[in-house]
């Protein structure tokens, strides 16, 4: 009977590894078979990858010496990209049309799952858990991730160096960090407000390194571009008509103004009222001198959603750089992210049906967007503001016992004097 209860004891361990092992292996197996749908059927779509062929263009003009901001489409230049980012793209004009979609597909993808284990190891998780099959099956099915891949956009690659910043900074690798962002600026500068984050810690030192990998990687495309100034001087001020002819697109604040009638002076309020908030909510919590890796990881989740939301125009696929960071701190506890507003708030900006709402109506689909993006916002404020009413009841409370020292000596057991 011994030998018996002994064996059992031996194989319940085992039983709970094995059956972990498996729950592992199938969540691996659903995420990397989402992720190879989206990209058959990407691949076998005529109307897929539209943006990939304004970066090939560019490419291809680059390499032989022609104007890549000459490609003009609707009155305004196709590529908007600094030339910075010419040299990066390049290796794509010299593939065919067909093997550049291919290449393109299989390295957004790949960016887009590598994404997740290091937002896992930046938050201080066991990235070699269930929770990174877990997580990548969550990401191969929202909508800002599959719409990127989709229309070829580099925005996985965007959010790769994004939480690969965040993972140095986390783990004190300013320099690093720094770096890295300075690569993202200068493929895209979407995500150029991040700057503040070594800024408010006081690493001048990552402040400088960004900056010059940046500038230096635009001297090298420069140097290498034909009238590359005409990015400052043509693409650059060409932004608002971008913004007017794919107005149904942006889902900012500003998109207030023309998909519900909002005025645009209380638009504007509400805009400078969001960053207002979102500066109070980093400054508070700068203020208490945490410097975790989590509290490193909400600063950034701050700046970024603050800067989709004021933007005065911003595309839904950009969501992906806040939720992407956000989802291991929905299962981290010392997290003010692990709440119902953020989880809501996380499924109005990338849930799949989105697309389906906004078949219907594209006006509802960018004001929930937008509300989504408030709702994250919120997550942060509700506990700071509970915090303020608790410290105000305690106060009343402590400011009516001063004031009755005999009902507090009641209700100590002690005599009232008379």
């Amino acid at each position: 009977m011994a030998e018996r209860n002994s064996a059992r004891a031996l194989i319940g361990p085992q039983a709970i590894v094995a059956s972990s092992h498996l729950a592992s292996g199938c969540l691996w197996m659903l995420a990397l078979a989402s992720f190879a749908y989206l990209g058959w059927k990407t691949i076998r779509a005529p109307d897929a990858f539209g943006d990939l062929g304004v970066y090939l263009a560019a490419a291809r003009d680059y390499l032989h010496g022609v104007d890549p901001y000459s490609q003009r489409h609707l009155g305004f230049t196709d590529f908007i990209y600094p030339p910075s980012a010419l040299p990066i793209l390049a290796p794509l004009g010299l593939l065919s049309t067909r093997t550049a979609e291919v290449v393109f597909m299989v390295t957004a993808t790949v960016a887009a799952v590598a994404a997740v284990p290091v937002a896992l190891a930046a938050a201080g998780l066991n990235w070699r858990s269930w929770l990174t099959p877990a997580a990548i099956l969550v990401v191969s099915i929202l909508e800002p991730v599959r719409n990127a891949i989709w229309i070829g956009q580099v925005n996985t690659v965007i959010l790769l160096l994004e939480v690969l910043a965040l993972l140095a900074a986390c783990r004190n690798r300013w320099s690093w960090s720094g770096a890295i962002l300075g690569i993202s600026f200068a493929l895209k500068p979407v995500l150029l407000p991040l700057i503040i984050l070594p800024l408010l810690y006081r690493r001048y030192r990552a402040v400088a390194i960004c900056v010059g990998v940046m500038a230096g990687l635009l001297l090298v495309g420069a140097a290498t571009t034909t009238h590359w100034y005409r990015y400052f001087t043509v693409a650059l001020p060409e932004q608002n008509l971008r913004v007017d002819a794919f107005w149904l697109q942006n889902s900012s604040l500003t998109s207030l103004v023309r998909d519900v009638h909002t005025p645009e002076l209380l638009v504007t309020i509400l805009r400078v009222l969001v960053a207002a908030v979102a500066g109070w909510l980093i400054w508070i919590r700068l203020r208490t001198g945490e410097r975790s890796p989590v509290a490193t990881i909400e600063v950034a989740i701050l700046i970024v959603t603050a800067t989709l939301l004021c933007a005065p125009f911003t595309y839904t696929p950009y969501a992906q750089f806040v939720i992407v960071p956000a989802l291991p701190l929905l299962a981290t506890r010392a997290s003010v992210m692990r709440s119902w507003v953020a989880w809501v708030g996380i499924y109005c900006v990338g849930s799949p049906d989105i697309r389906l709402l906004g078949v219907v109506s594209p006006v509802a689909a960018s004001l929930r967007w937008t509300l989504g993006l408030m709702l994250i916002l919120g997550a942060f404020l509700l506990p700071v503001l509970q915090q303020f009413r608790s410290r105000d009841s305690a106060l009343t409370a402590a400011q009516k016992q001063g004031a009755d020292p005999g009902g507090a000596a009641t209700q100590l057991g002690a005599p009232a004097g008379k």
